[in-house]
């Protein structure tokens, strides 16, 4: 009984290292604007939240190719238990406020109706792929960002961002490349769709 037990001990101790190589950690402003969630267990890391300075002379995101010796593979991912972390970008609260006094509360919508009966703003980014990428696990590349002002009680929308992008690739890069400002797999030429490129208009 006892040799099970201490049998049945190691087996949990195994497993609770399995799981804590598998999770990854999250850290804010990691590296050159981005949060970054990253994995000393299985050597690899990923990019989420790009913090933007709001110079509209500084779009052009350039995803860094390792943190801390640990390759960068992946746009976006899960850290902790399985908490989602999605590649996007967030603007300063001065930006936001420039944009609409009013709003006091910002995010992420995947709601597209309606959205040219208010003002919007399209802000247009490119985005270097770096070498190391393998796969866009987990962005918001085709996802509104909004304004509401909220008393409460009700919500009341007051702007809309749509950010679209074109994007390069680095040569090396094996999964991907870029044509046109557009990205593309390289194993069967198909586009990567679920992002709002530079060509991307809603209708009215």
């Amino acid at each position: 009984m006892k040799k099970l037990i201490s049998v049945l001990l190691a087996a949990m101790l195994c497993m609770s290292f399995v799981g804590c190589n598998d999770s990854y950690q999250h850290k804010i402003h990691a590296q050159d604007g981005f949060d970054i969630g990253y994995n000393t267990g299985t050597n690899d890391a990923y990019v989420s939240t790009y913090h933007w300075d709001g110079d509209e002379n500084n779009m052009r995101i350039a995803i860094p190719e390792s943190y801390n010796g640990m390759p960068i593979t992946a746009l976006g991912g899960y850290h902790g238990l399985g908490v989602p972390d999605a590649f996007g970008i967030e603007l300063p609260e001065a930006y936001k406020n420039a944009l609409s006094a009013e709003a006091n509360l910002w995010g992420w919508s995947s709601v597209y109706e309606n959205i040219e009966s208010i003002e919007t703003i399209y802000l247009n980014f490119n985005i270097h792929i770096s070498k190391n990428i393998e796969k866009n696990t987990l962005s918001q590349l085709n996802c509104i960002y909004v304004g509401e002002y909220y008393d409460g009680e009700n919500y009341d929308l007051k702007v809309c961002v749509v950010f679209r992008y074109t994007f390069t690739c680095d040569d090396e890069n094996r999964i991907f490349y870029a044509k046109d400002g557009k990205l593309y797999y390289k194993e069967d030429n198909t586009l990567v769709s679920h992002i709002f490129y530079y060509d991307h208009e809603f209708d009215d």
